[in-house]
């Protein structure tokens, strides 16, 4: 994941944040717009950071393409902040510029709501994978693509369901319109109506919510299963009747996705039956990372080939020692996590061959490797202590990235560590 900062404060202050998110962001910096210009245009970012240059954010919008621009406003008044926003940066920030706050930011530009445009690059491009679990989902894929009905995804955290929703998007006749994800389970419940169906009845502000942003094209929506119930019994109407409210009728058609089986929750009546079986008219099971046999060795060259780029003296390729600890490891976080090894292996690498001395303990000799085998029964709750703290090593203690490698909630990673006594950031 790179990120470009745009800005001229002294070099070492920008040296420093480098240097602490060399293992997890690549972090370029340009002095000014003029000089970020080929920047932009080269190639794709994660995150653009516009640092105290409020004059250069149009000409900056307009070049990061798809990526989120942040502005940083050392004097950041009212207007300044809505002058910014207005003009489409995704946040407004006051300094000081720090790493913490880079990583965050990145974090979110990954789970909060937000409108995609389409990418240079087709998804499909970007999917590898021989397995025969994934010659099942591509056969899905083909046949929800040839499709106007909705399409649910259930996989695990990580297993990639928003690269092939928009697989499905790009092979179906929606492709020229937009496709717009969001993340249910990253908006307040209070705000959550508005963002997706737009101001409620009796309000004068006119915003569009993103059922109206996708007309014509796709609506993603991830981690349907947060959706509260009452909100669930709008989409159902919405979905059926393709009539989000009064104003209007946009033609849209929803992906949903899931982390947990949504089944389970309907049993439990935690999800609305109707509502699940209208998603899942065409429904896509999407394999974890541990079942995909020698598709890790695939992914894991695939992901090195675009994370390096074209820099001289990156790795290229990687040693046998090395592949079969890849391939031995269960990998909870499946292609998010495998994706953050392999950053981190390329900013620590001295040469073209990634080696065993590369990856993380945790990898080459994963928690269940290291428990005791003789005389000794774990607990569930040891087990469980011992994953925490492997997601933990992982993400280097940082919260938010262990609770996605979980598959849990911020929240209760955070009522886990307290129970076990586990230090977190």
């Amino acid at each position: 994941m790179s990120i470009l900062v745009i800005g001229n404060r002294a070099p070492t202050e920008y040296a420093a944040i480098e240097r602490e998110l060399s293992g997890e962001h690549r972090v370029v910096v340009a002095a000014d717009a003029v000089a970020a210009g080929g920047l932009l245009r080269e190639r794709r970012w994660a995150l653009v950071v516009l640092d105290d240059d409020p004059a250069a954010l149009p000409g900056v919008l307009e070049q990061a393409g798809a990526a989120p621009v942040v502005m940083v406003l050392t004097r950041p008044s009212l207007r300044a902040t809505l002058d910014a926003l207005e003009a489409g940066a995704r946040d407004v920030h006051a300094p000081p510029l720090r790493a913490d706050r880079l990583r965050d930011l990145a974090a979110r530009g990954e789970v909060v709501t937000e409108e995609r445009r389409a990418e240079p690059e087709p998804a499909s491009s970007l999917i590898v994978g021989e397995s025969p679990a994934m010659l099942d989902v591509y056969r899905s894929l083909a046949r929800a693509a040839a499709s106007e009905q909705p399409v649910l995804f259930v996989g695990e955290a990580g297993t990639g369901k928003e690269l092939l929703a928009r697989v499905v998007h790009e092979r179906s006749s929606r492709s020229g319109g937009p496709f717009v994800a969001v993340n249910c389970a990253a908006i307040p419940g209070h705000l959550l109506e508005a963002e997706l169906f737009g101001d409620v009845e009796g309000t004068v502000s006119g915003k569009l919510g993103w059922f109206a942003r996708a007309a014509g094209g796709t609506l993603y929506l991830e981690e349907i299963g947060s959706l509260p119930g009452a909100l669930q019994v709008r989409l159902h109407q919405v979905v059926q009747r393709g009539h989000p409210g009064a104003g209007g009728t946009p033609d849209v058609r929803v992906i949903a996705a899931s982390d947990a089986d949504l089944q389970d929750a309907v049993l439990r009546q935690r999800f609305r039956g109707d509502l699940y079986y209208l998603l899942a008219a065409i429904r896509i099971d999407v394999p974890p990372l541990r079942d995909r046999g020698g598709d890790v060795a695939l992914i894991a060259r695939q992901m090195l080939n675009e994370l390096a780029g074209g820099r001289l003296g990156a790795i290229r390729d990687i040693e046998p020692a090395a592949l079969e600890a890849l391939q031995r490891y269960t990998w909870p976080g499946n292609l998010r996590q495998l994706r953050a090894v392999l950053s981190r292996a390329l900013a620590i690498a001295d040469g073209p061959m990634l080696r065993v001395s590369h990856l993380p303990a945790e990898i080459v000799e994963p928690a269940s490797a290291r428990r005791p085998m003789a005389g000794e029964f774990l607990t569930l709750a040891e087990l469980e202590r011992l994953h925490i703290e492997e997601a933990l090593a992982l993400t280097g203690g940082h919260l938010g990235q262990a609770a996605r490698l979980l598959g849990i909630h911020r929240n209760t990673l955070r009522r886990k560590l307290e129970a076990y006594q586990l230090p977190g950031k």
